[in-house]
């Protein structure tokens, strides 16, 4: 697993990740200041569609750096 920690002060790691602005924000936002998301407040916190709200989370849990718990209906991501 990789440790957030290591991104808190250097973005560097997620650029070669291949992580697009929003991700990297988000993430940071989730490292820093512990937010969780569900689709409904990323595509609002980002004004992007659902899909590519959908499609900017599941590649962040992809890579591991996030995980996702469902609660009831929705889905939370959060930093491991």
């Amino acid at each position: 697993t990789i440790d957030p920690e290591l991104y808190k002060n250097n973005r560097n790691p997620l650029d070669k990740l291949g992580l697009n602005e929003r991700q990297i924000k988000a993430f940071a936002l989730m490292v820093n200041e512990n937010k969780t998301f569900t689709i409904n407040n990323y595509l609002n916190c980002f004004e992007i569609s659902r899909v590519t709200a959908s499609k900017d989370l599941n590649k962040l849990e992809s890579l591991n750096l996030i995980n996702k718990v469902k609660k009831g209906r929705f889905y939370i991501y959060y930093v491991k």
